[in-house]
């Protein structure tokens, strides 16, 4: 069984804006990064997706004759009362103190690093009921909670692999381990 880890395009959020479950337009130059993206697209049954805009929307235009599933456990992060808010303007003290305990400790109504994990594990516990390639097209956080299920690694680990917008991760899943088989391929290439 083949799968694939698709993060979603880049969006229309200026940097430094926090928007985990928040739904942000895709960028202006999301119809060429769709084209490239759908030509470089291996086969797959199922494509499952986070049910956030900027990735059902890329989901609902790559699919051809897949099974297009949205979970709602493949949504980024909660980020709470800090969505749509810039981190410059986020009391540093709390901001400081979540940084450095992001793992356990949760944005103020939102939710821990943790708490993520746990959601992403029940879907990796779900996804091994098939046998069927499949695609997940979903966010940074969701991709590095996957990793840790798939190839059993800390958290720590998984925040020092790159995740970029638009670029896929490969893995084959064997009777008893899972095979990385290439991380962060960009699927599209910006025009010159």
């Amino acid at each position: 069984m083949h799968i694939y880890l698709l993060r979603h395009v880049a969006t229309q959020a200026k940097t430094g804006l926090c928007y985990g479950h928040s739904d942000i337009p895709l960028a202006e130059n999301y119809p060429q990064q769709h084209s490239q993206i759908k030509k470089n697209l291996p086969p797959v049954k199922h494509i499952y997706t986070s049910p956030l805009s900027r990735c059902r929307q890329l989901a609902e235009d790559l699919v051809t004759h897949q099974t297009l599933i949205i979970e709602e456990c493949l949504r980024e992060l909660n980020f709470g009362a800090w969505e749509q808010r810039y981190f410059n303007d986020i009391n540093p003290q709390q901001l400081k103190y979540w940084t450095e305990n992001y793992l356990t400790q949760a944005p103020p109504a939102g939710e821990s690093f943790q708490q993520l994990i746990q959601r992403c594990q029940q879907f990796w516990q779900q996804l091994q009921t098939t046998d069927e390639d499949c695609l997940i097209i979903t966010h940074a956080g969701v991709i590095r909670a996957l990793l840790m299920a798939m190839l059993t690694l800390s958290y720590e680990q998984v925040f020092h692999f790159k995740v970029d917008y638009g670029a896929m991760h490969g893995f084959k899943k064997h009777a008893e381990w899972v095979e990385l088989l290439y991380w962060n391929q960009p699927l599209w290439t910006a025009s010159p």
